[in-house]
């Protein structure tokens, strides 16, 4: 194996000088209650859609009331819309309209106020939230292990506004993140579940920060086999353990620091 490669890493390091601990920007209130609303939303989307469909058919339904009745008894089609969204009274009392009738009101109180009570009054679990978040990050940089280095990493990740995601083992390592919502995926990183959570289809690069050689050969597999064209970076302490542990295929690029 050739001598260990000074990445991009080392760089990284170096622009941050000696490491101040982390420097996370807080999202105000509303900054964060509108991601919330925004991730609440594609969880949602299908039910919502549902509902709007089934709007949309009664207002089809007495449009078409509208549009066969005389010109003096007629009204407008704000008036059938109207009468599909439950605030006017139906003008028809066929079967169709009176089984509309009954059955709107569920999709108002179960899916549109049930909806609304939750983005008002309910918080996703912060783990869910970070995790959300992290699947619909696209082209980012993806860190794994947040303990010294990846706290730094990061830092310059955040202060560059680079697309990222963090995966760790414990919650409890990165809570700053978890708290300001940033993108977290929390989870075995030898696991494919894992590793797809954070995206790393889409990712751009790797950093892969962790001191268990054989769960890192193993998560390099992994990661190959769902990203084959992203740079890989994967911490070493010793060059054997770089020249014992990693085969060529793998395509890694080992980062060693003083």
């Amino acid at each position: 194996m050739s001598k260990v490669v000074k990445s991009t890493v080392k760089f990284y390091v170096k622009s941050l000088g000696k490491p101040s601990g982390l420097d996370i920007k807080q999202r105000d209130w509303w900054s964060k209650f509108l991601f919330e609303t925004r991730v609440k939303l594609s969880v949602n989307k299908w039910p919502l859609l549902t509902t709007l469909f089934f709007w949309f058919i009664g207002f089809l339904m007495y449009a078409s009331n509208w549009s066969q009745s005389s010109p003096r008894d007629r009204q407008s089609l704000i008036h059938a819309a109207l009468v599909a969204a439950g605030i006017r009274g139906a003008d028809s009392d066929s079967d169709l309209s009176n089984l509309y009738q009954m059955a709107w009101p569920i999709f108002v109180e179960v899916i549109v106020f049930g909806f609304i009570s939750t983005t008002f009054l309910g918080h996703l679990n912060a783990e869910m939230l970070c995790g959300l978040h992290a699947r619909h990050t696209k082209k980012h940089t993806v860190v794994i292990g947040y303990k010294h280095l990846g706290e730094r990493i990061v830092d310059f990740l955040q202060k560059s506004n680079t697309p990222y995601v963090v995966i760790d083992t414990e919650a409890q390592f990165v809570s700053p993140l978890l708290k300001s919502s940033e993108p977290v995926v929390i989870g075995d990183i030898t696991q494919l579940s894992t590793l797809k959570a954070a995206n790393v289809q889409s990712a751009t690069e790797v950093f892969l920060l962790i001191n268990k050689l054989q769960e890192a050969v193993l998560c390099c597999c992994n990661i190959r086999f769902l990203n084959s064209r992203c740079p890989v970076y994967v911490q070493v302490f010793q060059d054997e353990d770089f020249d014992t542990h990693f085969s060529d295929e793998l395509n890694v690029i080992p980062c060693k620091f003083d």
